[in-house]
């Protein structure tokens, strides 16, 4: 049993919230298509999944069981059971989908970082990201906030943050896994 919550922050504040960035889609990471070929009987947590259950619906059709923590979309007692839970069935893979992307706090990012990081203590993490317009230039949006950097620009970030020691770009995924794996 993993005691998730001693690792945990999922009530690190965001001066933007980031919970009208949530889109009812199909995320990158879990296409049928071009998504990461997730083996049958995987335990996924989805990190900073959203409001909508079709990434979840996806993967079970899939053979796969998903699990959504978000602490802007979703409510305490959701996530604390679902925690509950993936204590008892570890992830395989922890995916965060174009929620990095929406961060505007430095030290908010590290903190979703290191939870995905936290989720991930016995698989692999990966993360997608939203690039806006690539411009660089941060700025908040009508559905909250938007960094508009390119994969680049996390994968860089992801290297050098010290908790993961593999970190690559595949299929504009970028794929973690931790040092005390």
């Amino acid at each position: 049993m993993i005691n998730f919550k001693s690792c945990l922050h999922l009530n690190y504040p965001q001066k933007i919230s980031s919970a009208k960035t949530s889109l009812k889609q199909i995320s990158r990471c879990f296409s049928a298509k071009n998504g990461y070929p997730f083996p049958q009987g995987s335990v996924i947590c989805d990190y900073g999944g959203g409001a909508y259950d079709l990434n979840i619906e996806e993967m079970a059709r899939r053979g796969c069981v998903l699990l959504v923590i978000d602490p802007f979309n979703r409510s305490k007692q959701y996530n604390e059971s679902n925690l509950e839970w993936l204590s008892l069935n570890p992830p395989n893979y922890v995916t965060c989908n174009n929620v990095l992307n929406v961060i505007e706090e430095d030290d908010a990012l590290m903190n979703c970082i290191n939870n995905v990081a936290c989720l991930a203590q016995r698989g692999t993490a990966i993360f997608t990201i939203h690039d806006g317009d690539r411009d660089g230039r941060s700025r908040e949006t009508p559905r909250g906030y938007q960094r508009h950097q390119p994969l680049a620009y996390y994968t860089d970030i992801l290297k050098k943050c010290g908790v993961f020691n593999k970190v690559f770009t595949k299929n504009g995924m970028i794929i973690c896994q931790l040092t005390h794996a």
